[in-house]
C-alpha cells in the first residue's frame, strides 16, 4: 500500500518502485519518500486481499544473527 501510494504521488508504475530501510523509491526519476510520509495516503487505499510475499531468499534481517545492543548493559550491571 505504501508502494501504491507513492506510485499514484508520482504517477508511476507500481512495479517500477523499490523499498527498503523505510523508504520507497523510483530509480528512474531519483525520487524517494520515507513510509512516514507515505503513511496518510496509504490508509486512504483499499486493503489488499492477497499482497504478494517477499521471497525468504531476499530477506535481510529475518534468520540473521543481529548484535544486542542490550547485553553489555546487562552483563555489567548498568541496567537494574
Amino acid at each position: 500500500m505504501l508502494v501504491q501510494a507513492a506510485a499514484q504521488q508520482w504517477q508511476v508504475d507500481p512495479a517500477s518502485c523499490s523499498t527498503s530501510n523505510g523508504i520507497v523509491s523510483h530509480a528512474a526519476s531519483g525520487r524517494a519518500l520515507a513510509y512516514a510520509d507515505l503513511v496518510d495516503a496509504a490508509s486512504a487505499l483499499p486493503v489488499p486481499q492477497d499482497p504478494p510475499r517477499k521471497d525468504p531468499k531476499n530477506f535481510t534481517l529475518i534468520g540473521k544473527p543481529l548484535k544486542r545492543l542490550d547485553t553489555p548493559n546487562k552483563t555489567d550491571g548498568k541496567v537494574v
